[in-house]
Parts: C-alpha cells; sequence; structure tokens
C-alpha cells in the first residue's frame, strides 16, 4: 500500500513537473513569439523608412549633379560673356585710337592747307607788287627778262599749291577758302631806253650790297628757313635784334611777314633769340656761317617721328633717302615697322612722306610747322 502510494505521488509530482514544464514552455514560447512579431514588425517600419530616406538621398544626389551642370554651364556662358567683353573693349580702342588718327589727320591738314594759303596770298601780293614795278620803273632790257622769269616761277608755284589745296580739299571735307583775283600776265612794257640821268634813289638801292653778317635764325624753334628769309626781308639779322623786340613790334613784325604774333610770343622767339646771342659771345666759332651745312637728304631722322632705330630700321628695308620715303606707299611703311618687332609698331608712319615731300621742295617752314603740330598730339 506504500510503495503504491510512493508510486502514485511519484507519478503525480512527475506529471506536475511536465504539466509545468509545458505550462513554462508554453509561456516562454508566447512571450518569444510577440517579441519577434514586435521585432519584425519594427524591423519592416525601419526598412521602409531606410527605403524612403534612400529614395530621398538619391533625389538629393540628382538634384546636386543637376545643380552642378547647371553650374558648369553658367561659368562657360560666364567665359564666353567675359571674352566678348575684352573683345569689345579691345575694338573700342582700336575705334578710338582711329577716330584719333583721323581727327589729328584733319587737324594737320587744316593747318597745312591754311599755310599754304598764306603763301598764295603772299606770291600774290609779290605778284602784284611786281607788276606794279614793271609798270612804273623804266627797266633795261635784261632787267625786264629777269623779271618775267621770276614772275613765271611765281605764277608756277602758285598753281602748284592751288593745286596741292585741291588735292588736300577732299580729304578735309571742307571748301578751300581762296581769296584771289585771276593772275594774269602783267603788261610789259616797250624796251625803255637808256636814260643817262637815272634816278639817285634807285642806283643807291641797286649799288649798296647786302653784305651785313646774318645769324640763323633756324636755331630757334618755330623758324624755318622760308621765315628766315622773311625776318632777313625786315632787315632783321642778328640775334640781338630779334631779341630787343617789344610787344608792339613783334606784332608789326607778324603783320609784315604775315605769321601770327600769339605763335611768335608762344614759341618765346626772343627768348630764344636772346640765349643764341649770348652763346654766340662766348662761342663764335659755333655760329660761323661757313660751319652751316644743307640738311642731307640721307638724313631720314629730319622727319618728325623717325628716331635714329627708325632710321636704321628704315634704310635697312631700302627706305634710304627722302625721295624714296616720299614715293613709299603708307602699308609698306606700317609693314616693316610690323616686322621690325613689337616695340615699333606704335609709331605711326602716315606723316612721313607727306614730310619727306615738304623735305624734298624745301619748304622748311612747312615741315617745321608740321612736326610742331605732331608732336603737340
Amino acid at each position: 500500500m506504500n510503495e503504491n502510494s510512493l508510486n502514485l505521488l511519484d507519478a503525480g509530482i512527475w506529471f506536475f513537473l511536465i504539466l509545468a514544464f509545458l505550462v513554462g514552455y508554453l509561456i516562454a514560447y508566447f512571450i518569444s513569439r510577440a517579441k519577434v512579431v514586435n521585432f519584425t514588425k519594427n524591423a519592416d517600419a525601419l526598412q521602409s523608412k531606410f527605403q524612403v530616406q534612400e529614395e530621398q538621398l538619391k533625389k538629393t544626389e540628382e538634384d546636386l549633379l543637376r545643380h552642378k551642370a547647371q553650374l558648369r554651364e553658367l561659368d562657360e556662358t560666364i567665359k564666353i560673356l567675359d571674352a566678348e567683353h575684352q573683345r569689345g573693349k579691345q575694338s573700342i580702342l582700336e575705334l578710338q585710337t582711329q577716330v584719333d588718327k583721323a581727327k589729328a589727320s584733319e587737324k594737320s591738314y587744316t593747318q597745312t592747307i591754311e599755310s599754304l594759303h598764306q603763301q598764295i596770298l603772299q606770291l600774290h601780293q609779290d605778284n602784284e607788287n611786281l607788276e606794279h614795278t614793271l609798270s612804273n620803273t623804266d627797266r633795261t632790257a635784261e632787267q625786264l627778262t629777269e623779271l618775267k622769269t621770276l614772275f613765271n616761277a611765281s605764277k608756277k608755284k602758285i598753281d602748284w599749291l592751288e593745286e596741292r589745296l585741291q588735292r588736300l580739299e577732299p580729304q578735309t571735307g571742307t571748301p578751300v577758302k581762296q581769296d584771289k583775283q585771276p593772275l594774269d600776265a602783267p603788261v610789259i612794257p616797250e624796251e625803255p631806253k637808256l636814260s643817262t640821268s637815272p634816278d639817285p634813289s634807285l642806283l643807291s638801292e641797286k649799288i649798296v650790297p647786302d653784305t651785313f653778317p646774318k645769324d640763323d635764325f633756324t636755331l630757334i624753334e618755330g623758324i624755318g628757313p622760308f621765315i628766315q628769309n622773311k625776318l632777313y626781308e625786315q632787315k632783321i639779322y642778328a640775334y640781338d635784334q630779334l631779341a630787343s623786340l617789344n610787344g608792339p613790334q613783334i606784332r608789326d613784325l607778324a603783320r609784315a611777314i604775315r605769321f601770327l604774333p600769339d605763335r611768335i610770343e608762344a614759341d618765346n622767339w626772343t627768348g630764344q633769340a636772346a640765349k643764341l646771342a649770348a652763346l654766340k659771345l662766348q662761342n663764335p666759332e659755333h655760329f660761323s656761317a661757313s660751319q652751316r651745312k644743307e640738311p642731307d637728304p640721307d638724313d631720314l631722322s629730319i622727319i618728325g617721328g623717325i628716331t635714329p632705330q627708325l632710321e636704321s630700321i628704315l634704310q635697312e628695308a631700302g627706305i634710304q633717302n627722302w625721295q624714296i620715303l616720299a614715293d613709299a606707299e603708307i602699308a609698306d611703311l606700317q609693314r616693316i615697322l610690323d616686322m621690325a618687332g613689337e616695340n615699333y609698331r606704335e609709331a605711326d608712319p602716315s606723316s612721313w612722306p607727306a614730310q619727306a615731300k615738304l623735305a624734298l621742295s624745301g619748304q622748311w617752314d612747312l615741315l617745321e610747322e608740321f612736326k610742331r603740330e605732331l608732336s603737340e598730339r
């Protein structure tokens, strides 16, 4: 009895233990199952959130790439606009240079026309005086022939000046004013009879030699050979004479030689003459007339704008003298300068042939005026 009771007790204990294990297992299973389900739900939520964020990241990367492409396009556009801006500035500078050159050329042509016009008026005045002399003074046949030759030469020079004015007129675009009367050949009187009692005043003018020593006024800035001869005609031979002139005398002299008094005062002829007079007293041998030389036709440096370096370049290119330079084309001169290097491309050869022609014809006053105008630009 006791043994059976013990076996039943053992069996009940084992049953209870097994039942407790099964209940605990079931409780643990359900608890773990709930945790697994909850973890799965959390994992799914995290996976969905990760996918959303991944899609947002892709969109952000696409937007970034698109912005980068737009920035590159804007950078290329900026470079293109900057290049166009630089080209525009260069074009403006070139156009401004052309405008300045055109203005300078117009001013130079205007000055040249005015100077030529003054010479024409002077020549007409000289011819009027010549006609008066021919009509009122008894001359020998030899003197009449000499006067007619002088008259014809003056008339040829007037025709040459008028032709030059006509060539210059289209370049300036303004008509040239010419205050002249038709030039007729003077009426030459019949061969006069030699008089045995000539006019003493006329004879005194003929026999008085012009031996007064003459200073070289071309050393004064603003005075060329033409103006120098005009000063000699006014009996002004020495630096001291020119230096001693006062304001009214300068105005009288300007009217006599047909020059501008303001230009005489601006160039300070009297001051320059005073300095030369002092230098002549200190070194008279340097002012000797025998030491004066005629301009060398091969000296290209006498042309305004041609430096010694440019002279060497031109001579190496075959421009050896004034005549060749006067006949040269401006485009050919520019090519020579371009081939010489960057330092010489800025030189302006547009006026060199015209200056060479003035030098060839001995019109030193016009050449000096031309060079002065170039230096003032």
